[in-house]
């Protein structure tokens, strides 16, 4: 079941769902309580528009452990407006560019927080300080952390200062352990090769030109 289980987690980080879909219901009919396995289900069935089903799936889970926060999130998701606008994603915007992408792992500081709150692809604000630069949950002036590397700092306020195009996305995460994705128009970071994340992409692919004023949030795309 482990096998079939990681193999199911794969199909969703490459945003193959109908493949997705297929693993959990296998898993489930060995094992019909796997709340994992429903979780997973959930997502993908949210992810093929296939809501009726996403729903079903999340208040069973949810009757099953009425304090599950990854099914709650869900059907957070699932409930608010933002459903309507869930697309395939835009590979171009996904590709590691050389010299113009870094993976940075960070701490996510809040303690009311964790990496579960989060979802691969969700774009994050940041708040710029003097000698720090605050990460932001989107839409909201809740600090997750900070990027307190001076290197980094200079790079994206390089960015900011020729008006180019920054944006920030949480990858992945365990706990308060988190991975995120700086991406700038400019050719500012070590060169990487070429590579596509499979992030689920959340909101619109626009991405604005943006300054960031001191202790000012702005809203990284």
């Amino acid at each position: 079941m482990q096998k079939i289980a990681k193999r199911a987690i794969d199909a969703a980080l490459k945003a193959n769902w109908d493949e997705a879909i297929e693993l959990n219901l296998r898993i489930l009919d060995l094992d019909p309580k796997n709340i994992n396995a429903k979780n997973r289900l959930a997502r993908a069935y949210i992810q093929s528009n296939q809501v009726s089903k996403a729903r079903e799936i999340l208040q069973s889970v949810l009757k099953q452990d009425p304090i599950n926060t990854v099914a709650k999130k869900n059907l957070k998701l699932l409930n608010s407006k933002s459903r309507n606008h869930i697309k395939a994603l835009d590979k171009d915007s996904l590709v590691k560019e050389p010299g113009t992408t870094i993976e940075l792992k960070i701490e996510i500081s809040n303690s009311n927080l964790s990496s579960d709150d989060f979802i691969p692809g969700e774009k994050l604000e940041i708040s710029k300080k003097k000698t720090a630069i605050s990460l932001l949950k989107e839409g909201t002036r809740t600090v997750i952390s900070e990027i307190s590397d001076p290197s980094i700092i200079n790079k994206i306020s390089q960015t900011i200062k020729q008006k180019e195009k920054i944006y920030i996305r949480y990858v992945k995460g365990r706990g308060k352990n988190a991975t995120i994705m700086i991406k700038s128009s400019l050719p500012l970071f070590k060169s990487q090769r070429q590579d596509i994340r499979p992030y689920v992409k959340k909101g619109t692919i626009e991405e604005p030109e943006i300054e960031i004023p001191e202790n000012e949030m702005i809203e990284t795309s």
